[in-house]
């Protein structure tokens, strides 16, 4: 599995044969294209790097408020994992005791209107996932009061009640951490 990591950059969390057999279908797949249409590629004028468009932000260089966010959402999903969950520590990931309720409000309301399980990367892992980006860009327009860029972020996955539901708690949760991080 370490191989598909190191390859494609992204997470494959799970260990079971059929995530296995999924990302060597996906890796043969892309191998595949990639042969057929190398000869496509060399006539763009501009370099195609896979790489940029896969990118994804380290931890390490984002803005505080959302290196606390993603930190947050990582311990909160390994403590309960592991039946370790303390408000205290969430707390201190995310710099206030008032950001705790609002904040599980928060991953509750999106837990609820995702299409999917969210995907989030190990704690010692740097880059964020995509649902951890999309996560911070979705609190990072709350915070700008931008309501039209939050749904053009999720209008295709997700209704518009469960927008307005996601959007109020990510209003409230960045009240709080703004405040406390500046």
């Amino acid at each position: 599995m370490d191989f598909l990591v190191r390859y494609t950059g992204l997470p494959w969390l799970s260990g079971d044969l059929f995530h296995f057999r999924m990302a060597a279908a996906l890796l043969r797949l892309g191998q595949w294209i990639n042969a057929r249409s190398r000869h496509i590629l060399r006539r763009l004028p501009v370099a195609f790097d896979l790489a940029s468009l896969t990118y994804t932000p380290d931890l390490r260089i984002v803005p505080p408020v959302q290196a606390r966010l993603v930190c947050a959402m990582r311990y909160t999903h390994c403590a309960r994992r592991v039946r370790d969950y303390s408000s205290a520590s969430l707390a201190r990931h995310l710099g206030t005791e008032r950001a705790v309720h609002s904040f599980n409000v928060f991953m509750d309301e999106v837990g609820r209107s995702w299409p999917e399980p969210i995907v989030l990367n190990p704690p010692c892992q740097p880059a964020f996932s995509y649902d951890e980006m999309l996560l911070v860009d979705l609190t990072t327009a709350a915070a700008r009061n931008d309501r039209q860029k939050f749904d053009g972020l999720v209008s295709d996955m997700v209704g518009e009640s469960g927008r307005n539901a996601i959007w109020s708690s990510a209003r409230r949760l960045m009240r709080i951490l703004v405040r406390v991080v500046q």
